[in-house]
């Protein structure tokens, strides 16, 4: 009995440790949640939830129907940036208006939702990914995460709030339910509607969303730059910080519902939760200096120069000289003028002119690159210094000055009141009324579509499709067909067509009628074997959505060419494999990979591959020809000139761009001659084991000039480098002396009076440059569509007072 008494004792002494140390631990509880109920429990999926994961799973998997969302990468993470916040949040929202829960455990449920699906969505596009290929799987992950990865957390903690909301604003189930679900989807359909409100009030084409993640800006712009979103996904760790520090220090009262404060008695845990809060909101006011977002008065304050001609008024960066500033500004205006005459529309608008020093700086400031953009219905336009002149400012320019005919609240065409573009003939007035520097005109180059069966009709070209095809392609294509309905129909045609009307209303035609007509002319232009040559590798190729891994390869290929110019060949050749591993049959990277291994002393590797190139397949004609041209400078380089010349003689025979015709009409003719053969090979080919050399180049030139001192093609060259410094002084004076000598070869002497408009003009000489625009006109082999371009520029140069 005593033992037995003892033993009772015992039982009741441990009975009663257990009572204790569950009471302690309710109490920690109760102290660190805010309410002793408040543990996270994971219990079985709720209906809602699976709902939700069913959603996702299925929509990312019928996304991958889509070539380029196939796999992870920038276009899905940007696609499932828009859906995964949004369903987290409803879920969310729907799952704790049913569920009694603490604060903490209300995060802890809301984060363990997000993570799940976008998990999930990740999960899905793997598989995907494992039959499509991957890309770049460790960059496409570093996306995904940055991206919607915590843009989804940060939904699913926005449907939390959105249920606090609603549960504080009515008492009624159904109402509460309702109100809950529209604040969960307001929440990311709000943040991207300041997103838009941003690209619409500002000069930024990119964006930063705490949902969605990065959206880079242009379409086109294959060159992803992600490296901001770093810095902006910290600041949306510190804002998670600070509402896990917020959710400890919360509790619900019994009796009301509603939330209070419950100090833990942790001041420090308090203190670095302010903190957190506090850098959150530093991040969001530096937006501009960590490159989150920028506004006109954060990029005029960086580029810092000003200049206004007329109605040009140019913002440019400081490094960028006065006078090349005073030289497009001065240009600017005379377009303006010009391009009124060419609408039949005249204005007094005031066009402002962003020029940034180079494409890095504008891709940081406005998200366009390479891309030139133009924002009509705020008079401005986006473009980085290129030389005079400028390649791109007429058709940007058209943008602006067309605004008073288009509509809707970006000023262009478009259906449903100007809300929706019309990118095809927003683009094709472009074209058409800025003709390029190139070999053939729009027109020529459409005829040159149609003969090889790339021409896309009419129905696609001012339709959405416009956006999924070739850029190249869809533009030319949109140009020639607004200059063919110009010249049939007029001018006002044009301007009623980008204003609304429907164009068969105004031609009295259908588009079948018109697209017909348009066919028809089309085959009266003439074209040789080489355009259509040029016209297969031009415009034969898919747009940037119909690329296996656009990004990577363009990417790898930037990365490449810079490591050759830094002479690591090892890297460049890697980088090149890397791009043939993704596209077998990459041009580019194929001559790349030729040009490394020549300059590493494996010249019998890159003779055979260029051998190879050259006879293959699956290359183009113009791909060919080059690989041929490629292989006559090894042959110069080896002083064979024999050799040389008859790889030349091949080379050209299909060739249209004038550009290429007179680099090898130059190699071929002094192929025999010392010192011209080492002053080419320095500028053109590259010496053995490195690649042209600019200064040693300017010196053998200096020798190759004095030991044939009445040959013109020296001065020539030299010229063409001045003009590439800006240095017009200099030009003008070395092509005078090269007009003075004996110019054998007959693209030169074209090239040098063409290049003696572009100096006088430059310089603002107008009687210099109508002089040489008449010698220039009276030449043979000039083409039509380069003597036009060079007398508007001529026009130009006269209208802004030159001499």
């Amino acid at each position: 009995d005593s033992n037995r008494a003892t033993s009772d004792s015992n039982r009741a002494t441990s009975d009663s440790n257990r009572a204790t140390s569950d009471s302690n631990r309710a109490t920690s509880g109760k102290n660190m949640e805010g309410s002793s109920n408040d543990v996270p429990r994971w219990g079985p999926m709720s209906e809602t939830r699976w709902i939700a994961a069913a959603l996702v799973a299925l929509s990312v998997a019928l996304m991958g129907l889509v070539d380029t969302l196939a796999q992870p990468g920038y276009e899905l993470a940007l696609v499932v940036g828009f859906l995964c916040p949004s369903v987290a949040a409803v879920a969310n929202a729907r799952e704790l208006l049913r569920r009694s829960l603490g604060p903490f455990s209300a995060f802890c449920h809301c984060v363990g939702t997000a993570v799940g699906l976008s998990s999930l969505a990740y999960l899905v596009a793997l598989v995907r990914g494992f039959f499509a290929g991957y890309c770049d799987l460790g960059a496409a992950t570093q996306m995904f995460v940055l991206g919607p990865g915590i843009g989804t957390i940060m939904g699913g903690l926005w449907g939390g709030i959105a249920a606090e909301l609603a549960r504080s604003l009515t008492d009624r189930p159904t109402r509460r339910s309702v109100l809950a679900v529209v604040l969960a989807i307001g929440g990311p359909v709000g943040s991207a509607l300041v997103q838009l409100a941003l690209f619409y009030l500002t000069p930024m084409v990119f964006a930063f969303d705490p949902f969605i993640g990065f959206f880079s800006g242009a379409l086109y712009d294959t060159i992803i730059s992600g490296n901001a979103l770093l810095s902006y996904r910290a600041a949306s760790a510190t804002s998670l910080f600070a509402c896990y520090v917020l959710t400890l220090h919360l509790k619900r009262d019994k009796s009301t519902g509603k939330l209070k404060y419950g100090s833990l008695g942790r001041p420090g845990l308090l203190l670095s939760g302010a903190l957190a809060a506090v850098a959150s909101l530093y991040c969001i006011a530096s937006g501009s200096e960590l490159g989150h977002w920028q506004t006109a008065r954060s990029i005029q304050a960086e580029l810092g120069g000003a200049h206004q001609r007329g109605r040009c008024r140019v913002l440019h960066d400081r490094s960028i000289s006065t006078q090349d500033v005073v030289r497009l500004a001065r240009d600017c205006d005379a377009h303006v003028r010009s391009i009124e005459q060419w609408l039949e529309s005249k204005t007094d608008q005031l066009v402002t002119v962003y020029l940034f020093r180079d494409v890095q700086q504008k891709k940081r400031l406005m998200g366009a690159a390479r891309t030139s953009i133009a924002k009509p219905w705020r008079g401005e336009i986006y473009i980085q210094a290129s030389g005079y002149p400028h390649p791109v400012l007429r058709h940007e320019l058209i943008h602006v000055l067309a605004a008073p005919l288009g509509r809707g609240p970006f000023a262009v065409a478009g259906s449903w009141g100007g809300w929706l573009p019309t990118a095809g003939l927003i683009e094709g007035l472009a074209v058409a009324a800025a003709p390029r520097d190139d070999n053939l005109s729009a027109e020529q180059w459409a005829a040159a579509m149609k003969k090889i069966g790339v021409l896309p009709s009419v129905s696609n070209l001012f339709a959405l499709s416009f956006l999924t095809g070739h850029s190249a392609t869809s533009y030319t294509a949109a140009g020639a067909f607004v200059q063919y309905i110009r010249g049939r129909f007029g001018a006002a045609a044009i301007k009623r067509w980008y204003g609304g009307e429907e164009l068969a209303a105004i031609a009295g035609q259908g588009w079948t009628e018109l697209e017909r007509g348009w066919h028809q002319q089309l085959a009266k232009v003439e074209l040789t074997e080489a355009a259509l040559a040029e016209a297969r590798a031009r415009f034969d190729r898919p747009g940037v959505f119909g690329r296996r891994c656009p990004h990577v390869v363009d990417r790898s290929l930037r990365e490449a060419g810079a490591q050759q110019a830094l002479g690591d060949l090892d890297g460049a050749l890697a980088s090149y494999q890397r791009v043939l591993s993704l596209d077998s049959h990459n041009v580019s990277a194929s001559l790349g990979m030729a040009r490394c291994r020549d300059r590493r002393g494996e010249s019998q590797l890159a003779q055979r591959s260029l051998t190879e190139l050259s006879t293959s397949d699956w290359a183009t004609k113009s791909t060919q020809l080059l690989a041929l041209e490629r292989l006559g400078d090894l042959a110069l380089r080896a002083a064979k000139p024999a050799q040389a010349r008859a790889l030349y003689d091949r080379a050209r025979k299909g060739v249209v761009s004038e550009h290429r015709l007179r680099r090898i009409d130059i190699k071929h003719h002094y192929a025999a001659s010392e010192a011209a053969r080492e002053a080419l090979l320095a500028l053109l080919v590259g010496r053995s084991h490195r690649g042209p050399n600019h200064n040693e180049a300017l010196d053998l030139i200096g020798h190759w000039r004095s030991s044939a001192p009445t040959d013109a093609t020296p001065d020539y060259l030299f010229a063409r480098q001045h003009i590439a410094a800006g240095n017009y002084h200099l030009a003008a004076r070395r092509l005078d002396q090269a007009l003075a000598k004996k110019q054998p070869l007959v693209r030169v002497l074209n090239e040098t009076l063409r290049k003696r408009i572009e100096v006088a003009c430059a310089l603002g000489k107008a009687d210099r440059a109508r002089t040489a625009l008449k010698q220039y006109a009276s030449r043979p082999k000039v083409s039509t569509s380069r003597l036009a371009w060079a007398r508007a520029l001529v026009q130009r140069c006269t209208a802004s007072g030159g001499d």
